[in-house]
C-alpha cells in the first residue's frame, strides 16, 4: 500500500461534475491533522473547505488556484512519511480518479 494519499476533487453533490480550486489552505510540509481544511473548492453552486481525511503533511500542490477541474482529478498529494520525487512522480503516473458513475 502506497504511503501517499491522494487529494482529488470531491462530489458534494449528485449534479456535480466539476470544482474550481480556491486557497491552498495550507503550504507544501505543512502537518494537517484528520478534519483540518486544506483547500476552498467552489462549485456551480457552493464554495466549500475540502478537509483531511487522514493525518499527514501535504507534499506536492498539482492544481493551482483557479484552476477548473472534474471530479476525481488529483489535485495533491499528502503523506505521514518522508517519501521521495520519484515516488511522488509514480505515484502521480499511476494514479486512476474514482469513478461516480
Amino acid at each position: 500500500m502506497s504511503k501517499i494519499k491522494a487529494i482529488t476533487i470531491p462530489k458534494w453533490g449528485i449534479e456535480m461534475k466539476k470544482g474550481t480550486i480556491g486557497n491552498w489552505l495550507v503550504g507544501v510540509g505543512e502537518t494537517i491533522s484528520n478534519g483540518d481544511e486544506i483547500v476552498e473548492i467552489e462549485t456551480d453552486k457552493i464554495t466549500n473547505c475540502f478537509e483531511a481525511t487522514s493525518d499527514g503533511k501535504l507534499i506536492k500542490v498539482i492544481a493551482n488556484e483557479g484552476e477548473e477541474l472534474p471530479v476525481g482529478h488529483l489535485i495533491g498529494l499528502m503523506s505521514d512519511e518522508v517519501v521521495d520525487e520519484v515516488e511522488i512522480e509514480a505515484f502521480i503516473s499511476n494514479f486512476m480518479p474514482p469513478t461516480f458513475d
